[in-house]
């Protein structure tokens, strides 16, 4: 099954939440694949740390005129919607970082003038995640927090009943500086051979042709909301797209204030209730509401799993989990 977590906008919590189901799943022994399409700026290398990665370039092919055929009719110029490429002074010119690889050009020139090359716009990377949990993760600690949020106390991991370790298959993509096409490489991503039993998908945030192409496939989307004004906008945005595709779709709301008074007094409280409306309306099942602790935010920060460090994390990622069993379960 293809599980797509996605979100109307960066810092939403997406990336946290895909590495770490992938981790917990992974130790709970389902064959796990996760594949960062997020490939302008991928991260979540540094959560689950893969081994043995074997790089593949990403070409697509773009046109190359032959100027001793060209006679300048410019039809190749015309039939293109994107610009790239023109008629200049009586002489062909491309622009290869405007062409979508559409082959029209090649197609409407009369005297055969125009081939293809293939241009590299980035590169696909897999391997292998070893995922270290409980008394197997070393120099972790385990964190206790109370219901504001603030540290209990902190002891030598040994509470997470997580103990061992796991594999799973790592997939990342990366777009080259300066191109601006990266479609192509969630293309390829999404394309390549996988035995997995659940394939998790770190789409790109927002709604860009980049995050349509990451969950226009998946089986069932987990859109990950952040309980404030910019969040919720940006939340129903990427709602409507999933509604688009009519794929089934779960809700995870972050950062959400516990203490009601703090909540009150903040612009949490009519996000939050703006996201479950939205929810009810249109039929997304809310998966898990997750408290703004900072400490989540502190180990997220150092490339640490806060599934296997925090509790509350690990009671959200284990009930997401249970919940998108029994939908595969059907």
């Amino acid at each position: 099954m293809r599980i797509a977590f996605a979100s109307g906008k960066g810092g939403a919590g997406k990336t946290t939440l895909a590495v770490n189901l992938a981790a917990v799943a992974a130790v709970r022994g389902i064959k796990t694949t996760y594949s960062d399409c997020d490939v302008e700026e991928p991260d979540g290398h540094i959560f689950l740390h893969p081994e043995n990665l074997e790089r593949t370039d990403v070409t697509v092919p773009v046109p190359v005129v032959d100027d001793d055929l060209c006679d300048g009719c410019g039809k190749c110029g015309e039939i293109c919607n994107f610009n790239a490429i023109k008629v200049l002074a009586g002489r062909v010119v491309s622009f290869p970082e405007l062409c979508h690889s559409c082959g029209g050009c090649t197609l409407v020139c009369p005297l055969g003038a125009i081939s293809e090359i293939e241009r590299k716009t980035g590169h696909i990377a897999t391997g292998v995640s070893v995922v270290k949990s409980g008394k197997d993760a070393p120099g972790r600690l385990y964190y206790e927090v109370d219901e504001c949020g603030g540290e209990k106390n902190t002891k030598e991991t040994v509470g997470l009943e997580r103990p061992g370790l796991a594999k799973l298959r790592f997939t990342m993509g990366t777009l080259d500086v300066g191109e601006p096409r990266s479609v192509p490489i969630i293309q390829d991503l999404l394309t390549m051979p996988d035995e997995s039993n659940l394939f998790i998908i770190d789409s790109p945030p927002g709604t860009s042709c980049q995050m349509v192409e990451s969950v226009r496939g998946a089986d069932y989307v987990v859109l990950v909301a952040e309980a404030t004004p910019f969040g919720l906008n940006d939340f129903k945005l990427a709602g409507e797209v999933v509604k688009m595709f009519g794929i089934s779709c779960g809700v995870v709301l972050n950062r959400v204030m516990e203490s009601e008074a703090s909540a009150t007094e903040s612009s949490s409280r009519p996000a939050q209730d703006g996201i479950k409306e939205f929810c009810r309306e249109n039929g997304f099942e809310v998966l898990a509401e997750i408290p703004a602790i900072r400490k989540i935010a502190e180990i997220s920060s150092t490339g640490g799993l806060v599934a296997f460090e925090i509790p509350v994390m690990e009671q959200a990622i284990d009930a997401i989990l249970d919940r998108l069993a029994e939908i595969i379960a059907g």
